[in-house]
């Protein structure tokens, strides 16, 4: 039943080394067959340590999901978000479909100054911008030398990574979670 169909997904994305998928995408991979469980050639062990992986990691899959309802839906600040940074000591919502991302100085203002939630010595003043494409996409791109990390992958100077429901990134030690708001995805240009 559904249940070992949900199980296998979990497994799936557990065996990859990846951050945590939206509720879509998993839709999506049953859907168009992707995910499909063998377990020949697994060792009893290596199985059960996989399924505890998954179990935990599917757990945060429906978090995951919870927690962006409740805080879009719950903040009013929120209203007309198309995205949030969260980190431990703030959320950040984004209310353009470009943002810029870095540490406010006196003669330049950025969108989101990551100085709200730590120590950001290690963030360039222009570190980068998240923007929104027009198909409700996201992508954040590096303008500044330092390293910023999407999903564990470093993104160079100049580059751009794409932002997933759940996408991590983490700029010079300061780490946030990335949630796309459920309601507002079908933006119009």
């Amino acid at each position: 039943g559904m249940s070992c169909g949900v199980e296998s997904l979990a497994l799936h994305y557990a065996s990859k080394d990846c951050d945590l998928p939206s509720v879509s995408e998993v839709e999506e991979d049953i859907v168009s067959g992707k995910v499909q469980l063998s377990s020949e050639g697994a060792t009893k062990e290596a199985l059960a340590r996989r399924q505890k992986a998954a179990r935990q990691k599917l757990g945060g899959i429906r978090a995951l999901e919870k927690t962006a309802l409740s805080i879009f839906s719950r903040r009013s600040s929120s209203k007309g978000a198309l995205a949030c940074l969260v980190g431990k000591n703030s959320a950040y919502f984004l209310s353009r479909p470009e943002m810029s991302v870095g540490r406010n100085t006196k003669h330049q203002l950025v969108d989101v100054d990551l100085s709200l939630e730590g120590n950001c010595s290690k963030v360039s003043r222009q570190q980068g911008i998240i923007k929104m494409l027009p198909d409700g996409s996201f992508h954040f791109q590096n303008f500044g030398q330092r390293k910023v990390r999407v999903d564990n992958k470093v993104v160079p100077t100049k580059r751009r990574a794409a932002l997933q429901n759940g996408s991590f990134l983490d700029f010079g030690g300061l780490r946030f979670l990335f949630l796309k708001n459920p309601v507002n995805t079908e933006i119009q240009f």
